[in-house]
């Protein structure tokens, strides 16, 4: 989507926009159907009330969407498929394509919640392409790919579409988001 004068949207703008009609599905409930209007910037970057609603919309349970998997079925209902998560550590993980016929390598995220272990793909375009630099296997959080990284940052965790393959549907890393350093 473009923002008119303003460009492609960025991370953490805020943006008006319209829907015209609830689209859940059980494993993405807060789904809704996109207008075809224009986008509207209202403002770009965060406020204070802005990192006031992130504080407040942080993920507390550490079972991520109620498992300790990297997956969960479709036909369970879910309340949300977004999850905002506090990371004060993790490490970036590159391993070879391991789907016939992919070039890149799969960007993953490693992480720990409340001793629970997660490594989930990175869908985050910036990121995942940032990463491709790396050789294959663990990098710390901060490197020579992403120096400006410091501890804690928030990530957005989704739960994807069903995967044709096995039927479930995957968690995923949509999005990084570093912490305004203080």
């Amino acid at each position: 989507m473009d923002l008119g004068p303003h460009g492609a949207p960025r991370l953490l703008d805020v943006i008006e926009f319209g829907v015209t009609s609830p689209s859940p599905k059980p494993y993405q409930p807060e789904d809704w159907v996109l207008a075809r209007t224009p986008w509207r910037l209202i403002r770009r970057g965060l406020d204070e009330s802005g990192r006031a609603l992130l504080r407040k919309s942080l993920a507390r349970d550490p079972l991520l969407f109620g498992t300790k998997l990297n997956h969960v079925s479709p036909e369970e209902p879910r309340s949300s498929s977004l999850a905002l998560i506090l990371l004060e550590d993790f490490e970036w993980r590159l391993r070879e394509p391991n789907q016939p016929g992919a070039t890149r390598r799969q960007a993953r995220v490693n992480f720990h919640r409340d001793r629970i272990n997660y490594d989930l793909p990175l869908t985050d375009d910036d990121y995942e392409h940032r990463l491709q630099s790396l050789p294959t296997g663990f990098h710390a959080m901060s490197n020579g790919a992403t120096p400006e990284l410091k501890s804690p940052v928030l990530a957005t965790v989704s739960i994807g579409e069903p995967y044709e393959k096995t039927g479930y549907c995957y968690l995923l890393v949509a999005a990084i988001i570093p912490m305004e350093r203080r």
